[in-house]
């Protein structure tokens, strides 16, 4: 008997011993913390001239627009905002896009990432740190000895130039500097860029070279590149451009593919684009001399020297299945005449390979009309007598030389027009008409009017006697100069 009540004794022991231990278990248990998933942070967005922010932790959130405040739930995928008011929310590639008050903003991480410069011995460029989400200010061009800088790129292939203006930084980036070699001369030209007749951009040579093409399409086309015309006619091709050294300013042209392919023209080849494994191409060379050359054959280039050619205009022939195309070249042609500057009264313009002589078309504002002037081999021009006109001075340069065939430059006018005349008043006392000094101006011309009709005086002061008037008098002051257009009343 006495055992049997050890045994319950025993058990009930146990049993209580279990309970008191859960409940210690239970009691020294903590609420599991809820993990960050990598949501925690601050974000930002800018709209009306001020930034909102949007802090995430602790599964708490604070949204500055609005002033809003509470718990979040966030997955790893979809965050939730709770609370009264709390504000839909979806997941934006690494942004939240939050729609709030009949508006939806994107949120961005408010992280700062790194922006390195590569700059292949172009000097040190500082690495700078950006916010996510915003712009890079360009640096100062890097320097490098016997080198022109071209631009700064994403890759080191050089295959996408960075937009400083527009693209995001939105991570840790290096940028890459890439250079030309300096010209011969120096001399930069431009370029025109014209696509189905209309100028689409414009660039300048580096290094007489021209830089990331501008890319076209057209539907149900192939692009096969920009062309270049020895007579400036996008009707009258002459070659594909290949990253040559141009000698002038140039119009590049796009081509896109036809039923035969453009063909392209150069001093020792004539090469085209192949249209088959097993095309017969058929090539007529045709000079203004009365010279011909006929080639037929399978291959997608032809050698020719033109250098032991004369001088002057040849078209090329490219005949494919009854289909032609044809490329126009101009043999021993002299570059034109392309850079124009101007110092006081003095005109200055490239030189150009082999010119022996510029002569100078010139029409201005006298009664003389368009004067020719053989200008030596000098590349300035004083056209201090020459007489200002509405529009400007017009100069046309032609080169010259023994058997090349003559260029002709495009046409560049000097406008020049005197400021108006500023501060004009009277001063009762002496009865004088006073104004400022206009820079540049050599005399002034004074038209009076009144009652009685308009009397005109010049004067190289700035002021003009009155005491001969009397009544309501008008007076208009215009300033005048040799070289420049009377200033505006």
């Amino acid at each position: 008997m006495n055992k049997r009540r050890f045994v319950t004794n025993a058990i009930l022991t146990l049993i209580m011993s279990v309970g008191i231990a859960g409940l210690a278990s239970c009691k020294d248990k903590k609420p599991a913390e809820k993990k960050d998933l990598g949501e925690a942070g601050v974000y930002y967005t800018e709209a009306d001239g001020r930034e909102y922010l949007l802090s995430l932790g602790g599964n708490r959130y604070t949204l500055t627009l609005g002033n809003l405040v509470g718990d979040y739930e966030y997955d790893g995928k979809t965050l939730t905002l709770k609370g009264e008011g709390a504000p839909e929310v979806k997941a934006d590639g690494d942004a939240f896009s939050i729609t709030y008050g009949g508006g939806t903003y994107r949120f961005l991480k408010r992280v700062n990432y790194v922006v390195r410069f590569e700059t292949d011995g172009g000097g040190e460029v500082a690495d700078k740190a950006v916010i996510n989400g915003k712009t890079v200010e360009k640096p100062v061009d890097p320097v490098k000895t016997g080198y022109d800088f071209i631009g700064w790129y994403k890759n080191g292939g050089f295959t996408e130039l960075y937009d400083f203006e527009s693209a995001p930084v939105t991570g840790d980036i290096t940028l890459y500097a890439r250079y030309a070699e300096k010209s011969g001369d120096g001399t930069e030209y431009r370029v025109r860029f014209v696509s189905d007749g209309e100028a689409i951009s414009e660039k300048s040579t580096i290094g007489g070279r021209v830089y990331d093409l501008p890319e076209v399409k057209k539907d149900g086309k192939t692009f096969e590149g920009w062309f270049i015309s020895d007579y400036g006619d996008g009707a009258r091709l002459t070659y594909r451009y290949d990253g040559r050294v141009l000698g002038s300013s140039a119009t590049m042209y796009a081509v896109f593919s036809g039923d035969v392919p453009q063909v392209s023209v150069s001093e020792k080849e004539i090469k085209w684009r192949k249209s088959g494994i097993s095309t017969d191409y058929s090539l007529e060379i045709a000079g203004s001399d009365g010279f011909k050359e006929t080639w037929r054959g399978g291959q997608n280039s032809y050698a020719f020297d033109f250098s032991g050619k004369g001088a002057g205009e040849y078209v090329v022939t490219l005949s494919v299945s009854g289909n032609t195309s044809r490329a126009y070249y101009i043999n021993k042609k002299l570059e034109r005449v392309s850079v124009f500057g101007v110092h006081g009264n003095v005109l200055k313009y490239n030189g150009v390979k082999n010119a022996e002589k510029y002569v100078i078309e010139v029409e201005d504002g006298s009664s003389v009309g368009k004067r020719t002037i053989d200008n030596g081999l000098s590349g300035y021009f004083d056209f201090g007598s020459y007489e200002m006109c509405a529009g400007g001075i017009k100069f046309i340069v032609h080169a010259h030389a023994q058997g090349y065939v003559s260029s002709v430059s495009e046409a560049f006018y000097v406008d020049r027009t005197l400021e108006s005349v500023a501060g004009l008043y009277v001063n009762e006392k002496s009865e004088t008409l006073v104004w400022n000094a206009v820079k540049g101006a050599e005399r002034y011309e004074i038209t009076l009017t009144d009652g009685k009709g308009s009397e005109t005086f010049y004067t190289d002061a700035t002021n003009f006697p009155l005491k001969t008037f009397s009544g309501s008098v008008k007076a208009e002051v215009r300033a005048l100069s040799r070289g420049y257009n009377p200033s505006v009343r």
